[in-house]
């Protein structure tokens, strides 16, 4: 897909935060595939499945589900991150990788 079908599938209304949000998730997993996905025109061209990654992504960074707080009679408080979002989101671009050396 490239770019304006992925603008149009998760951003119909062109709000500026999802549309940094989109390039934000794009950006993580092209570092994280080491793959540009551009095609021989110069143009995205992002499979099916990593356009799911990025809406997933996209979903993750609003929700407050990932972070965990306790607190141990109002003296002691431990904050910590739940990665299965992010481990479900990882299996979407793990077949793509490549190995940079």
């Amino acid at each position: 897909m490239n770019r304006e079908q992925i603008d149009e599938l998760l951003n119909p209304e062109n709000d500026k935060r999802i549309k940094f949000n989109i390039d934000a998730a794009i950006n993580h997993i092209k570092s994280k595939t080491n793959c540009d996905f551009h095609d021989e025109y110069g143009e995205l061209d992002l499979p099916i499945d990593l356009v799911k990654a990025v809406e997933l992504l996209i979903k993750s960074i609003d929700t407050p589900n990932n972070v965990q707080s306790e607190s141990v009679g109002g003296e002691l408080s431990v904050t910590y991150f739940d990665k299965s979002a992010t481990d479900s989101i990882k299996e979407y671009w793990l077949p793509y990788r490549r190995v940079r050396w």
